[in-house]
């Protein structure tokens, strides 16, 4: 063996597994390898609990996640903050995840996508666009954010290129 890597399958906070991986012809592996791995054993945990893997795990009553606390947001997009004792892995850039944008007593949920990120010495704060917005969640938004109703005109209705 001239190469190997011991990957862990994490689960919540729990690791339940490696991924090992093994080079026998001599070559060794790059750093694209270790990132492949851990995107794969971040996919496999999530497709063993969709399987019912887990079946001995309690139903919690509340979904996994963060309490971000929003630096800024427009009808595009939001940038946010987490504590980085709440993170245990940074989130890559790029990545696509589900949020719920809370206006009031109206919840908005939608996918973002992480374009930018800024590590500080106690935050991680994250620059994201959101996806799948419908007109409806973008004017629900926007009457939240400007406390008046949607006009299409207005600059501040979408983010112009």
């Amino acid at each position: 063996i001239s190469s190997e890597i011991w990957c862990p399958i994490i689960y919540y906070q729990y690791v339940v597994g490696y991924i090992y991986v093994t080079d026998r012809s001599g070559g060794s592996f790059d750093v694209s390898m270790v990132d492949y791995l851990w995107d794969f054993s971040r996919i496999l945990a999530f497709n063993l609990k969709q399987t019912g893997y887990f079946s001995g795990e309690k139903k919690s009553e509340a979904a996994p996640g963060h309490q971000a606390q929003v630096l800024d947001m427009s009808p595009g997009g939001t940038l946010i903050s987490l504590p980085r004792s709440e993170i245990r892995t940074p989130i890559k850039e790029g990545s696509v995840f589900s949020v719920d944008v809370l206006m009031g007593d109206k919840t908005v949920n939608c996918s973002v996508k992480v374009v930018r990120r800024y590590e500080e010495s106690e935050a991680i704060s994250y620059g994201m666009t959101f996806l799948n917005l419908s007109s409806q969640d973008v004017m629900q938004i926007y009457e939240g954010l400007y406390r008046k109703p949607y006009n299409e005109r207005d600059s501040l209705a979408f983010e112009q290129s």
